[in-house]
């Protein structure tokens, strides 16, 4: 079965680092910023400083313009182990990511150093691929593994596809208009959950 796999908050918790990064620019985030209605965090960070310089200063945005932004951070817990598993046992491997100017080479830098003793993401015969789009649904996947609601939305069309939903603490934008097949918090659930197919 061909895998795909989102990279930002699915693979790799890049919300954390953004924070870290506004708090390292910004200083500490406001204490009277409202959450959403329904208790989560806002997925735009950038709303926990409203009061933040606006001229003169890196945006809030930058930071996933920077080209070495992926050379630092690491997969979830368990994500290696999953993903490593999956390959032995024959199945391949498909990153779909939506990048943004500059980072789209630190983030095929990542997807290899961490995946290159179980697979060869330059060598195109095995199968594996990384996808560089917002149109995740025109990739022709068995399972899909990812965070956002639009994203899983876009396979509507296709309900053969086993769809994952990565349980994030972020607000979403849109309501599921899919049936999710498995909600996980952990790459350990998620890999306790392919076991089966």
């Amino acid at each position: 079965m061909l895998i795909g796999i989102d990279v930002d908050l699915t693979l790799v918790d890049s919300g954390t680092a953004w924070w870290e990064w506004l708090e390292r620019l910004y200083g500490p985030a406001s204490k009277t910023v409202a959450k959403p209605s329904n208790g989560l965090m806002y997925y735009d960070l950038s709303k926990y400083w409203p009061d933040r310089p606006k001229e003169n200063i890196i945006g809030p945005f930058d930071f996933w313009s920077d080209p070495f932004l992926y050379d630092f951070l690491k997969p979830e817990e368990g994500a290696i182990e999953v993903m490593k598993d999956l390959v032995a046992r024959g199945h391949k491997l498909a990153f779909i990511s939506v990048c943004k100017k500059g980072h789209l080479a630190s983030k095929s830098r990542f997807l290899k150093r961490w995946t290159s003793d179980f697979m060869d993401l330059d060598d195109h015969t095995q199968g594996h691929g990384f996808y560089a789009t917002h149109f995740k649904g025109n990739v022709a996947v068995d399972v899909i593994i990812d965070d956002r609601h639009e994203y899983l939305n876009q396979f509507a069309s296709r309900p053969e596809v086993i769809k994952i939903l990565k349980d994030t603490p972020y607000e979403q934008f849109e309501e599921l208009k899919v049936s999710v097949d498995y909600t996980a918090d952990s790459w350990y659930k998620i890999g306790k959950f392919l076991e089966g197919i």
